[in-house]
Order: structure tokens, then C-alpha cells, then sequence
């Protein structure tokens, strides 16, 4: 029977090691916990004094999210904008995007210089195609980025969601950067080499995904918050 127990256990685990979906999870828990024992236990959130609006993690300090002040002064008023902007930050780390960009990045480098090492003209042709090469490099390395960008959006708001936070108010967020942008006129200065994809598109985008990915899909957050509101509205004697 012990035998016949461990042939089991190991045939479960070699068809858990080859199923592709498991790999992605595993490295998932890696770029998420990093080094840490303790996983994710000792996540933290760091409050960076700047203007500029901005939130990121990085895999090369794990289980730490930065947000700035700027963020909080322009555009986020309420915790569903901010679970927004948490969740795609987040997701950046789950889909391994950190990783995947060096790697393009690498890639399309090392094509760069091998062209370059290639050209017979012993220098001639370089100087034509060097300004081409690094306009080209920088379309490609923009054009993952862009996805990157979209997939995090996606996934961002099932995360929100999934922690009862209400997608269809979070999104507003987008809506007040898309104002922005086309108060600015920056909207415009959209092009093959912008790491992220317009407001617009995104807000657009997040719409319709917000009508089945909120917090009203999950039967948990609906006992959640009746819970909560009763609490805040009890009378204190």
C-alpha cells in the first residue's frame, strides 16, 4: 500500500510539473514573495514625496508597493481608484512583466549589435542602419510594454474585484487621467514608441470588463460589506 501511495505521489507530481498553467502560477509566487520565507506576510507600502503621479513594484525589492503623493493629490479621491491602481501595479509582478521586458529588450539588443558586427561595409552601412536599429528597438520594446499595460489592466481589476472593492467607481481613475492627458494635449503625442497605451483606450477598455469583473459578482464581498456597514453604523451607548 506504501508503495503504491508513493507511485500516486509521484505521478502527481511529475503532471503537476508538466502542466503549463502550474509552472505559470509557481513563478507567479516567485516574482510576488521574492527571496522571503515569510512570503507574503511582509508586504509594505512605501509613500514617496513627489508630485509626479506615480505607482510601481519591482522584483529587485519584492513585496514592496511605492506610491507617490503626486498620485493621490491629481488623481486618486477614494480606496476603489487606489484598489485599481494597486491591482495593476500587482499584476505587473503575477505576469512576470519585469522579467519578460528585459528579456525582449535583451533579444532585440543582441540582434542590434549582431546586425551591426555583420555589416560588410566595414562601418559604412553602420551608420545608416545604428539610428534605424535603436528607432526599431525602441517600437518593439513599446509595443510589449503597451500589452503589458493591458493584460495588467485586465487582471488588475479581477484582483480588485475579487477584494470587494467596487471596479465600476475604481476606473474613474482612468476617466480623470484621459482628461488630463487631453487638457494637456499630450493625448495627441501618442505614438509607436509610448510605453502605455492611451487613457482613452484603456478606460474604454475597462468599461465593459468592470460590467462582470465588480465586487456585486462575488457573494463573499456582498456579506462583507453589509457586514462592515453594520459595524459603522452601530450606536455606541
Amino acid at each position: 500500500m506504501k508503495d503504491d501511495v508513493y507511485i500516486k505521489e509521484r505521478m502527481l507530481e511529475r503532471l503537476l510539473n508538466e502542466d503549463p498553467e502550474v509552472k505559470k502560477w509557481i513563478t507567479a509566487l516567485e516574482h510576488i514573495e521574492g527571496a522571503s520565507l515569510q512570503g507574503i506576510e511582509n508586504w509594505s507600502y512605501v509613500l514617496i514625496s513627489s508630485p509626479i503621479p506615480n505607482a510601481f513594484v519591482t522584483e529587485m525589492l519584492p513585496q514592496k508597493i511605492f506610491v507617490t503623493t503626486g498620485l493621490f493629490d491629481q488623481y486618486v479621491k477614494n480606496d476603489d481608484e487606489l484598489a485599481m491602481i494597486l491591482g495593476h501595479e500587482v499584476s505587473h509582478l503575477i505576469l512576470g512583466h519585469m522579467s519578460a521586458s528585459s528579456f525582449y529588450e535583451s533579444v532585440v539588443r543582441g540582434a542590434e549589435i549582431l546586425i551591426l558586427m555583420l555589416d560588410p561595409t566595414e562601418g559604412l552601412l553602420s551608420l545608416g542602419l545604428a539610428s534605424f536599429l535603436s528607432n526599431s528597438r525602441e517600437a518593439v520594446v513599446a509595443s510589449f510594454s503597451r500589452a503589458h499595460e493591458r493584460e495588467a489592466d485586465e487582471l488588475g481589476c479581477r484582483i480588485a474585484a475579487m477584494a470587494c472593492y467596487d471596479t465600476k467607481r475604481g476606473i474613474e481613475v482612468l476617466r480623470k487621467m484621459q482628461e488630463r492627458e487631453h487638457n494637456s494635449g499630450t493625448a495627441s503625442q501618442h505614438n509607436l514608441k509610448s510605453s502605455h497605451p492611451p487613457s482613452k483606450e484603456r478606460y474604454d477598455d475597462l468599461q465593459a470588463l468592470v460590467e462582470t469583473q465588480n465586487f456585486s459578482e462575488y457573494s463573499y464581498c456582498n456579506t462583507l460589506r453589509r457586514r462592515i456597514n453594520r459595524a459603522l453604523q452601530r450606536k455606541e451607548y
